[in-house]
């Protein structure tokens, strides 16, 4: 079915997250034409220091086109996530005393996998968009090791579910945790200092 917007009217049409901070995707209609607003994603933009071009800019791009990150090349896609796998290993390298004894190994080993599953993230999240993506996509998808497109699409139809995107394994615990939703109510005086406004709060 089709709704165009007569021109004196202004349709509202919440498709996902309404009334909640970073994570509303609305369209507003008027005068025969659709307008999308916010994308679910709030805090920063294009102009941040520091994280504006490299992370907020490549995210909104690929949600206002899903498909645009399956046809990067591995190093367009990845270097956002390279950047913030080289400051966490490069603040630990800065900031921490030689590894020694069992902690001190275990720590760094644990910066080293952590550091490395970032810099890994957006391949898996790419994959998940790629029609044809490699073989050892295909080998990992069914070890359960990487997220498939059926799951990951949770994520574009409904706008504000599912932001697991390299394996899918956290996503039911973090819905049922609210871990995002709570997060977000938390960062809303940080970024205007105003509360995040619920629709019975109007």
């Amino acid at each position: 079915m089709s709704i165009t917007p007569a021109s004196d009217e202004l349709l509202f049409l919440p498709l996902g997250g309404a009334g909640e901070i970073g994570m509303n995707l609305n369209l507003y209609g008027h005068a025969g034409k659709w307008l999308m607003i916010d994308l679910g994603i709030t805090f920063g933009d294009e102009r941040t220091p520091l994280v504006g071009r490299i992370v907020i800019a490549p995210f909104r791009e690929h949600h206002v086109d899903p498909e645009y990150l399956g046809r990067k090349d591995f190093f367009d896609a990845s270097s956002s996530n390279a950047w913030l796998a080289w400051a966490l290993q490069g603040g630990w390298l800065w900031l921490s005393p030689p590894a020694t004894g069992v902690a001190g190994v275990f720590a760094a080993s644990f910066v080293l996998s952590f550091s490395t599953w970032v810099f890994l993230t957006n391949t898996f999240h790419q994959w998940a968009h790629q029609p044809a993506p490699p073989r050892v996509a295909r080998v990992l998808r069914r070890l359960r090791l990487a997220i498939t497109p059926e799951q990951h699409a949770l994520h574009h139809r409904a706008g504000d579910r599912a932001y697991c995107v390299a394996t899918g394994w956290c996503n039911a615990a973090l819905e049922r945790w609210r871990v995002f939703e709570r997060l977000e109510r938390w960062a809303a005086p940080l970024r205007s200092g105003s509360r995040s406004r619920r629709p019975s709060d109007a």
